[in-house]
């Protein structure tokens, strides 16, 4: 019995080698979201610690589904900053425009 990573939660029965104590899976894949991204298994393009496939990023106008809605806000916001610039790297172009794309259809 032990807790290498110091988060309360017994090694024997944690879902991450990292610190974790909520022990939050939101993919159900039995690891912990904090692995996942640690690992390189899940991207967090915004940084805060969620997995994008957890959350919608690309639904740019939260309806609910990635759609020509969100397409044409982003296209209307080319080149600049703000709303579009789903990576946050400072500018709304084709890495955004391909993560709308690859993410067409409901939300999770």
């Amino acid at each position: 019995i032990g807790d290498e990573d110091n988060d309360g939660v017994d090694d024997s029965v944690d879902n991450c080698y990292l610190y974790n104590p909520d022990q939050t899976d939101c993919n159900g894949n039995g690891v912990g979201d904090v692995c996942d991204i640690a690992d390189g298994t899940s991207a967090d393009w915004n940084d805060n610690n969620i997995p994008d496939e957890c959350e919608c990023l690309a639904d740019i106008n939260t309806d609910g589904i990635v759609n020509v809605n969100d397409l044409l806000i982003l296209i209307g916001n080319w080149d600049s900053s703000g709303i579009g610039d789903i990576n946050l790297d400072g500018i709304v172009d084709v890495s955004d425009l391909l993560y709308v794309v690859g993410n067409w259809g409901a939300c999770p």
